[in-house]
């Protein structure tokens, strides 16, 4: 993700989409299963709080849909009745490196 011009200091860039989860949760569980969403999560500087842009694989898509694994039926509801509520995950992939790199941020 490249800018194709000068931005001001302090423009707001759009928001960092994803679901917020209690950090201990978010490591104990889904990051051990799939490591991989650690690299595309923002750690809030309490510890407490992580917001989570994967999907319920850990891999990031065009969009987050919502939803979370601790609340049954959630990423259903999410994903079909409330779909239009998706948000863009551009920003969140904005440190991940070349394709053929490996990894995410």
């Amino acid at each position: 993700l490249f800018a194709a011009c000068s931005i001001p200091k302090g423009t707001v860039l759009g928001t960092y989409a994803g679901v917020l989860r209690e950090a201990q949760m978010f490591y104990d569980g889904k990051c051990r299963q799939y490591p991989q969403a650690v690299g595309y999560s923002w750690r809030f500087t309490d510890n407490k709080y992580v917001i989570d842009p994967t999907d319920s694989q850990g891999e990031i898509q065009d969009v987050c849909l919502g939803g979370n694994t601790d609340v049954p039926l959630s990423n259903l509801v999410f994903g079909t009745l409330f779909r239009f509520l998706s948000v863009n995950t551009a920003l969140c992939r904005i440190n991940e490196p070349p394709i053929g790199a490996g990894g995410g941020n």
